[in-house]
């Protein structure tokens, strides 16, 4: 499996790739640009929202052109024609040192999105972030404290296993999940990280894991029960997620980041922010949509 280049966003922080297949195009963030963006392969057409402040995620809603977004103000609606914001509530409203991070939806439309502090000052910290569950109803409830770097989310495809990653432990946690009513159990080690630190992830069509390696310039393909079985190596240290694209849904697009690279690493790795696409033998899963 060869990356290729596929588009050249330059991001500062590329993050949570989405594939809309309805409009056959690839959204993401640049989160500390502030930037959704949106860009369609057939066409080369791009478009961008910017936003008040740090995009961590965001899902698609049922109702046509509107998002849920995590901001570091908290989980607002976005309107995508007009760009309007519509608050819906601020799980952290005064910890001005911590942002959301990573999200993502259950196959029942709950969003699950965490947060990570800004400015920590080395292992002796207490982490301050969290991982917050928003239902339809828009009721906001508490799933994990004491998160590092709130990360890697996904569903196996039966909703049996909700993955979940919190950065600076260098593994991917696995649960039991009763998607019935949105609750964990069974907490264990999925898999441990050597090479790198797991950032984003996705789940495909036959319950392989793939993790991004931040500083670890790959992806790693991990097997249902936890074997790594293949790694994707890319021209840049710093992958940030990933998710299954393309008109089969055979493509896997990688976002990356630029922004703890030194002009000199720049220098080397002129394709730092990019959105690198690989051809798979395995298709993805569509991202589920916000119920409410």
């Amino acid at each position: 499996m060869n990356p290729v280049s596929a588009y050249s966003a330059n991001d500062s922080l590329g993050e949570g790739p989405v594939w809309n297949s309805g409009e056959q195009a690839l959204y993401w963030l640049d989160i500390l640009n502030f930037r959704l963006q949106r860009w369609q392969p057939d066409t080369n057409d791009y478009q961008a929202w910017t936003l008040p402040c740090e995009i961590g995620s965001y899902a698609f809603c049922e109702t046509h052109n509107k998002v849920i977004v995590a901001l570091k103000t908290g989980f607002h609606f976005l309107e995508l024609k007009t760009g309007g914001l519509e608050a819906i509530t601020d799980p952290e409203e005064g910890m001005t040192d911590n942002r959301f991070n990573d999200g993502k939806c259950d196959r029942a439309g709950r969003f699950w999105a965490g947060t990570m502090g800004m400015n920590t000052n080395g292992d002796g910290d207490v982490p301050t972030g969290a991982l917050y569950r928003l239902d339809a109803d828009l009721a906001c409830s508490t799933q994990r404290r004491n998160v590092g770097i709130s990360n890697g989310l996904g569903w196996s495809p039966d909703n049996k296993v909700m993955y979940y990653t919190d950065s600076p432990l260098n593994k991917i946690l696995a649960f039991d999940y009763d998607v019935e009513t949105g609750s964990l159990s069974g907490e264990r080690v999925f898999a441990n990280i050597h090479k790198g630190v797991p950032d984003g992830l996705t789940v495909d069509s036959e319950g392989n894991v793939w993790s991004a390696a931040w500083n670890g310039w790959r992806v790693h393909k991990f097997s249902p029960d936890g074997r790594l079985v293949a790694e994707i190596e890319l021209p840049t240290a710093c992958p940030t997620s990933c998710t299954f694209g393309g008109p089969n849904l055979d493509e896997l697009f990688i976002t990356s980041a630029r922004v703890i690279l030194s002009e000199d690493e720049l220098n080397q790795q002129p394709l730092a922010g990019h959105i690198f696409k690989v051809k798979t033998d395995v298709k993805g899963l569509l991202e589920p949509r916000f119920a409410g």
